[in-house]
């Protein structure tokens, strides 16, 4: 990418998709053809796949379009994931690895979009939905994994609100000599 200029997206992005598309799709159907569940290196590929095409996707669309429009790579990504979940499901796929690794590249993308395309006040509430969404998810599949994921999601909500929306709406901010305590107490007041 040393030589790339952004006159050259519309040559460079087509052959980027397609090659991710195509070993992405090579992993996935290796295993499904061969009737084999897929191992840690298989699902170690596919994550290595998307995260250079989203890295590489993202330097091009930032050179040429700007921040908003790599939403439209982390929801085509995502759109792309589901897709892949919602084959599993209705060819009833029994690799449980990966469709959870499907269903958490999914997850992942929707939200990296959101903070995107959202204002900083809805952020929060668009996390904690979708910390719901996975944990109503982790419930219809029983997945211990989708779950500790939603606390995760949970979690980052929980910080997000405490430190970043709170003070923002009352104009309380922590000083770096103030103890915690009382940062948390005059959130309180």
């Amino acid at each position: 990418l040393d030589s790339y200029e952004p006159r050259n997206f519309w040559e460079v992005m087509p052959f980027l998709i397609a090659f991710f598309v195509l070993y992405s799709t090579m992993v996935f159907l290796f295993c499904l053809v061969n009737r084999v569940k897929s191992t840690l290196l298989d699902l170690l590929a596919l994550i290595v796949n998307v995260a250079i095409f989203f890295i590489t996707a993202r330097h091009l669309v930032l050179a040429e379009y700007g921040p908003t429009w790599v939403a439209a790579i982390t929801l085509a990504l995502a759109a792309f994931y589901i897709g892949h979940v919602y084959f599993c499901l209705l060819r009833r796929v029994h690799d449980r690895e990966l469709l959870l690794s499907f269903i958490g590249l999914a997850a992942f993308f929707v939200t990296l979009t959101l903070p995107l395309l959202l204002t900083e006040q809805w952020i929060t509430v668009s996390w904690s939905l979708q910390a719901v969404v996975m944990l109503w998810l982790a419930g219809k599949l029983n997945s211990a994994f989708l779950r500790q994921a939603a606390y995760l999601l949970y979690l980052i909500v929980l910080v997000r609100f405490c430190f970043l929306d709170l003070p923002g709406q009352n104009g309380v901010a922590i000083d770096s000599d103030q103890p915690f305590s009382d940062f948390m107490l005059g959130l309180l007041e």
